[in-house]
């Protein structure tokens, strides 16, 4: 295919693009690849003006979301002129979609032809650390500031983030340092300063209350320095509200109330100052001709992932759709096969990535009566929307079982059965306990993989615990129960999982395990192992080889006990203080289990130690599970609860207009 006859389909494409014809300018897209494909690509010749033609079409493709012709389009040219500047661009589409691998692959392509681009190593160093390659993104982040890289701000800031990632916290303060003495004003660094205080694993308890009351410290400093300035500063630090979040705080085991609601306030006023359009109270729509209250759901997570799974999931399939109309907004560019599931289960469903502008004004159009955020404090683009008043009545969730702090958002949706009486004085939000779990459960199907428990290394003759949970769940102050059990067992072996992004925060944990053990005259080799990150059905095969789960105390498991109990695994749980270290208690409460919930660290240690060296006992629990999981799954209590409350807050918001309030 020569030249002369590309040329003609390429600007036909641009110009249908022009006008919007968005359908029509992907399909010469298609058949403009195809013929170049067949007539073997470099030796079509195409001429630079061609080329560049092409670029402009795979920009506009871009502007308009459709990644997959972009990404054809920059393939096609790099074809016919590889160059840096190109292949880093077509690095960062795959980036956006989510390609980590294939993104590397084109920033190191780029790097060929320009070795020194500081820029391209910084978007090197941020592909990489979307992959967990935290050494390398540091390596990269550092030979980018040596290359007198043009924008040395943004790649400090990324170093930092790279060095938290490591929980090497103090080196990312230090380096967020240098990133102030270059700009004082910079709202991402000080928001990085900020929640770089918090580490993901604490070497004792000790370094939690330190580095708690430095968190209280800097949030008090810049919550107060924000109170007093002028509204354009405020605009223009909203900007950085949710770069990063306060995630790790509520891995501290401690009531947050006081933290969020300082640092809820202050993010809204930010969020106020950039968009007062959308901070205004908002009159209740009047019900439409079907009667049916709009409820929409705000999530980066309607994909393969636990909050689509635990709690959303049930409650839009499951909502009735002769009362409600559903609306779902996937601020994430990331979709699978769940995806798919959720958008059919949506009267409307829009994914993004969109703008927080554009996002406030689909949502707002939609008239909404209630917008619920299944989780607050983990996707960024919710956080922000969260912000603001996009719905007469906001709601969060447990997805992330932490108040927000948001004085924007009334309601926090939790289960009966894992809130304490005094629930209420852990939220900001107004606590509503929904019926026994709050969700509706659905197990997960998939080809369960057998494990050869022997070739992980436990025994024939040992006992094996299951403790499954984050590394970075497991506060210091209970690290004694696994030596305290190992010593009345005997033979037994604990079984965690390496923290998948950075095997300095499993050696933290490693350490705090080998000086638990030492201290009741044990060594921890003899009884703990700890496994690669695994796929589901190895997971669940090795779950379903255990003798029991050891639920970790301060922040439970629901998931994995979740899925422990479809294999009739016994738990051993702590009812804590805080609903997120209640988790497991609620299903065994269901089943008639409570001899499980341990009140006392040493009853945790006596339940154990029964199941460990009782057999007949442990499978006489076990059969209890099997006859009694089926009140776990698929129970439809918790979906007539939500119904209700959605009608309720409604009312009470109309109400509450009425009367002038």
């Amino acid at each position: 295919m020569r030249d002369s006859s590309v040329r003609p389909l390429i600007e036909e494409a641009v110009r249908k693009q022009r006008l919007g014809r968005y359908n029509d300018a992907a399909a010469l897209c298609r058949r403009l690849v195809r013929s170049l494909q067949e007539n073997g690509g470099r030796k079509a010749g195409l001429q630079g003006s061609t080329v560049a033609a092409l670029v402009e079409l795979g920009a506009g493709f871009e502007r308009d979301h459709r990644m997959g012709e972009a990404i054809a389009c920059y393939q096609q040219a790099l074809l016919h002129r590889p160059t840096a500047p190109l292949y880093n661009r077509l690095a960062c589409v795959f980036k956006g979609v989510g390609d980590a691998k294939a993104a590397i692959d084109c920033f190191r392509q780029a790097l060929k032809l320009s070795p020194h681009d500081g820029a391209i190593l910084n978007n090197l160093g941020n592909a990489l650390k979307e992959k967990n390659r935290f050494d390398e993104a540091i390596e990269c982040y550092q030979e980018s500031l040596r290359s007198n890289v043009s924008d040395p701000l943004a790649v400090h800031i990324n170093l930092a983030r790279a060095f938290y990632n490591e929980n090497r916290v103090d080196e990312g303060l230090e380096v967020l340092e240098c990133a102030l003495a270059i700009d004082p004003k910079n709202h991402y660094a000080k928001f990085a300063r900020l929640i770089g205080q918090l580490p993901t694993i604490y070497a004792s308890v000790d370094e939690i209350r330190d580095r708690r009351d430095r968190y209280r410290r800097c949030l008090e400093d810049f919550s107060s320095e924000y109170a007093v300035a002028d509204s354009a500063t405020r605009a223009e630090a909203a900007d950085a509200v949710g770069s990063m979040q306060p995630f790790y705080l509520a891995y501290q085991g401690l009531n947050d109330r006081a933290l969020q609601a300082t640092y809820g306030q202050m993010i809204c006023r930010l969020m106020a100052a950039r968009f007062p359009q959308w901070s205004r109270r908002l009159a209740m729509p009047t019900p439409d001709v079907s009667a049916k209250l709009r409820v929409g759901f705000v999530s980066g997570y309607f994909r393969r992932h636990s909050v689509w799974k635990i709690p959303l999931k049930g409650w839009v399939q499951y909502l009735d759709r002769n009362k409600f109309e559903l609306f779902g907004y996937h601020t994430s560019p990331l979709r699978d096969e769940e995806t798919n599931v959720a958008t059919a289960s949506f009267s409307k469903f829009i994914q993004g990535p969109l703008s927080t502008e554009d996002w406030a004004e689909v949502i707002s159009r939609d008239r909404l009566h209630v917008l619920i955020y299944p989780e607050l404090g983990m996707d960024p683009m919710a956080l922000r929307l969260a912000c603001l008043r996009l719905a007469p009545v906001q709601v969060n969730s447990l997805g992330h079982p932490d108040s927000s702090g948001l004085p924007t958002v009334d309601y926090y949706l939790s289960s009966d059965l894992m809130e304490p009486e005094n629930a209420q004085d852990h939220y900001t939000e107004k606590i509503v306990r929904l019926s026994n779990l709050s969700v509706y459960y659905e197990p997960l199907e998939f080809r369960l993989k057998v494990v050869n428990t022997r070739e992980i290394g436990v025994g024939d003759d040992d006992t094996m615990f299951w403790c499954c949970q984050s590394l970075f769940k497991y506060l210091p102050q209970h690290d004694d129960i696994f030596p305290r059990i190992a010593r009345e067992v005997g033979d037994c072996k604990f079984v965690f999982i390496k923290n998948p992004r950075s095997e300095r925060i499993t050696e933290v944990f490693r350490r705090r395990l080998d000086d638990a053990f030492r201290a009741q005259g044990l060594d921890s080799s003899n009884h703990c192992i700890f496994l690669d990150p695994m796929d589901a059905g190895t997971f669940a095969g090795t779950a379903a080889s255990a003798d029991a789960f050891l639920d970790n105390i301060g922040w439970c498991g629901f998931n994995s006990a979740m899925e422990s109990l479809v294999h009739n695994i016994p738990i051993v749980t702590f009812a804590d203080e805080l609903m997120r270290g209640r988790h497991a208690s609620a299903p065994l409460r269901m089943m008639g289990l409570d001899e499980l919930i341990a009140p006392t660290k040493e009853d945790y240690v006596r339940i154990a130690t029964r199941l460990g060296t009782d057999p007949e006992y442990c499978w006489g629990v076990s059969e209890r599970i099997a006859e009694n999981k089926h009140k776990l799954f698929r129970d439809m209590a918790p979906i007539g609860a939500l119904e209700e409350f959605l009608f309720t807050a409604v009312d009470e918001y109309r109400m509450d207009s009425n009367d002038g309030r």
